[in-house]
């Protein structure tokens, strides 16, 4: 039986509580990783046991190469001023590839760093900067987590001296405008980020159209379904159709990898999974979707943890890379000649808690 590959996007290091309901459902994760080669940071057991066993692989469509070192030494110079990074360059001009609308401040920035990266006149294709700053807001968007992980562990804090609540309100008053003020500002940043980093995983990851693509692309962000519905309708003049809501097995940190995949326990469901374009298939996802909802309850009872929920859709008619492309970067990619004429049906997902 041919391995059913899952995508998550847009993010570029690989989550346990994102990964592992994948993994255990469907078998395999595929995770973009902008530099080749380039060591996890701190790796939880979950991420190595299924970095080791093949069920998360790590792909880097369009490897550095000779540039990797150079490329290394400009992240690690992001990371010592990353205040000054993502606020100038995040949300502002990054991603914009269109330089006659590049603000000043980020045209300096992004200058300064592709003179860094020997990319100018002398390497001035456009394709080679496009990559090149792809990459650059895609670490970035790593440094944002780091940042956003750092204010949830801030919050944890608080909630966990409760008890002391009303005499900490009168003391830290100055302290926690401050962190109310944050949190808005974190809000306004991360909605810019996401797209930004959309633009730059779409283009790296489907620079090469003969690139194995994944059956289905999942996201946490409500909002990436969107921009995407957004697009196909604007395109096609009709929605995305929803498929279904699976429940998957929820993350607790310390839960085992099963050897066998939920989904290769649910034939039918898998089946649907795997049609083509302009096949209705209704009855049998309704079929598959309580088939599925049987053999999770048997194999991962919700007594040994909680449930996630992945809401299925499907865009007849236009490959993933053509969506994606058009949706998240405004390109129209031209079709690709090795992709067969009954293409596997575009499938996206979104994870969240349920």
């Amino acid at each position: 039986m041919n391995q059913f590959a899952v995508c998550i996007f847009p993010e570029s290091v690989p989550r346990g509580d994102q990964v592992a309901p994948l993994v255990q459902a469907f078998g395999q994760v595929v995770h973009l990783q902008p530099v080749e080669d380039e060591p996890l940071v701190a790796p939880s057991p979950a991420i190595l046991e299924m970095l080791q066993r093949g069920r998360l692989r790590l792909v880097t469509p369009v490897p550095l190469g000779d540039r990797r070192d150079r490329f290394l030494a400009l992240v690690r110079d992001m990371e010592q001023r990353q205040d000054d990074y993502l606020n100038q360059l995040a949300l502002l001009t990054l991603a914009d590839l269109h330089r006659h609308a590049r603000p000043e401040a980020g045209r300096s920035i992004l200058s300064d760093l592709l003179r860094r990266a020997a990319i100018g006149e002398r390497e001035e294709e456009e394709t080679a900067m496009r990559l090149w700053q792809a990459r650059l807001v895609l670490k970035l968007g790593e440094l944002f987590d780091a940042q956003q992980a750092d204010l949830d562990e801030a919050l944890q804090a608080i909630d966990s001296r409760q008890e002391n609540l009303l005499k900490e309100l009168r003391e830290e008053t100055d302290d926690l405008f401050a962190l109310t003020d944050s949190l808005q500002e974190g809000g306004q940043r991360a909605e810019a980020m996401l797209a930004h980093r959309l633009k730059a995983w779409s283009r790296l990851f489907f620079h090469r159209p003969s690139l194995p693509v994944p059956t289905l692309f999942v996201t946490a962000h409500p909002a990436a379904l969107d921009t995407l519905a957004d697009r196909y309708e604007a395109e096609r003049r009709q929605g995305p159709r929803q498929l279904a809501s699976l429940e998957l097995p929820a993350f607790n940190g310390t839960t085992e990898v099963a050897d066998t995949p939920l989904l290769d326990t649910c034939p039918t469901l898998r089946a649907a999974l795997s049609s083509t374009d302009g096949e209705d298939k209704a009855a049998q996802w309704r079929q598959g979707e309580a088939e599925w909802a049987r053999r999770l309850d048997e194999v991962f009872p919700q007594t040994q943890g909680g449930r996630n929920r992945l809401d299925l859709y499907a865009f007849p008619g236009v490959s993933a890379r053509q969506l994606f492309l058009a949706a998240f970067a405004g390109e129209r990619p031209l079709p690709d000649n090795t992709v067969p004429s009954e293409q596997p049906l575009t499938l996206v997902g979104v994870l969240s808690a349920a």
